[in-house]
């Protein structure tokens, strides 16, 4: 059983694993997958990463933040480092820089977990587990967001059911909450044998879904609302199944909590 060490000041491990449990099935489809992008010309290479200092630095007085996302931080996270509150406490709590780099999709975030490049990760539920599955090292420190939306936008003039999907090829950010929310779908709808999904970055799925090159693509809570308002129409939502909703985490690495053992409770507190 899969389980994450929870950091002082956060939730329940218990609340936690429940709130997941519909999703454990979903996510152990994605082991064999969901890490693997790395040895695909993808979007994880060509959309470079700029971390520069944020990774170059092991001084303990520098944080160094990684979060999934398309522009800055969202949730509490978010709204702390906009208004200057995260970094003011967190100087106060003895670090004297803090960085941030971006991550166009989970996996990303997880590879420089992994290397060592990043003391704390925002990112979703999906990508979190599959790195704790593989033995990972890392401590849940709070649940940020959760029942974030993922949508199943079509092509125009394209299927317009699940039903109508049976043959076609589905395109979505593999290892993210949306692949995950994906899956889920295809097996409650018991169509999985009967499509080929894809990874496809969110970047790129607007000009695929023109073009024809793929039948639907699974996409976030943001990005699904904007391709509709293009015309593109809405096959499915997870809002409208149980358990296929996404949630964002906010994990650290042990070996950086070994250096800060009060770190996850002065972090909370600060987003708290």
């Amino acid at each position: 059983m899969l389980s994450f060490k929870v950091g002082t000041g956060s939730i329940s491990k218990n609340k936690f694993t429940s709130r997941l449990s519909t999703s454990v099935a979903c996510i152990l489809l994605l082991l064999t997958t969901a890490c693997s992008q790395d040895k695909t010309k993808s979007a994880q290479s060509i959309e470079a990463i700029n971390v520069n200092n944020a990774v170059a630095s092991n001084n303990i007085s520098t944080l160094r933040i990684g979060y999934v996302g398309n522009s800055e931080p969202t949730g509490s996270l978010g709204w702390a480092k906009k208004k200057g509150i995260l970094d003011r406490e967190l100087q106060k709590a003895g670090f004297k820089n803090i960085t941030f780099a971006r991550f166009p999709n989970g996996p990303n975030l997880n590879e420089a977990l992994v290397a060592g490049q990043l003391d704390v990760g925002s990112l979703g539920d999906t990508p979190a587990i599959v790195l704790k599955a593989r033995g990972q090292e890392t401590r849940l420190l709070r649940i940020s967001q959760f029942n974030t939306t993922a949508w199943l936008v079509a092509k125009k003039n394209g299927p317009r059911s699940l039903a109508e999907l049976k043959g076609q090829k589905i395109a979505t950010k593999k290892g993210s909450y949306m692949h995950r929310y994906l899956l889920g779908l295809l097996a409650e709808a018991k169509i999985a044998k009967d499509v080929k999904v894809v990874h496809l970055m969110t970047t790129e799925a607007k000009a695929a879904l023109e073009r024809g090159d793929v039948a639907a693509y699974a996409t976030s809570s943001d990005m699904g609302p904007y391709l509709k308002s293009q015309g593109f129409p809405v096959i499915d939502s997870s809002a409208n199944h149980q358990g296929l909703s996404g949630t964002s985490l906010v994990v650290a690495t042990e070996s950086f909590l070994v250096k800060q053992p009060d770190f996850p409770e002065k972090f909370n507190a600060i987003l708290t």
